[in-house]
């Protein structure tokens, strides 16, 4: 799971997402469109638990990266 978590949530950064408490918010899903294609559920889970999805695990494989 964490490989597809990590590379979903690097392409919502790359839209423009902020975290400022390590945790992405404010991210307009409608801008990924079915690009996200199987990971898409993700992003209906994200809506309804952002803490859930962005973990202090994958915060910082990112921040070391």
């Amino acid at each position: 799971m964490t490989l597809p978590l990590c590379a979903f949530i690097v392409g919502i950064d790359s839209i423009g997402c902020e975290k400022p408490t390590g945790k992405l918010i404010g991210c307009d899903f409608s801008a990924l469109g079915q690009e996200v294609g199987d990971m898409q559920w993700l992003a209906i889970n994200y809506r309804a638990a952002p803490a859930l999805l962005y973990t202090d695990f994958v915060h910082e494989r990112f921040e070391r990266s």
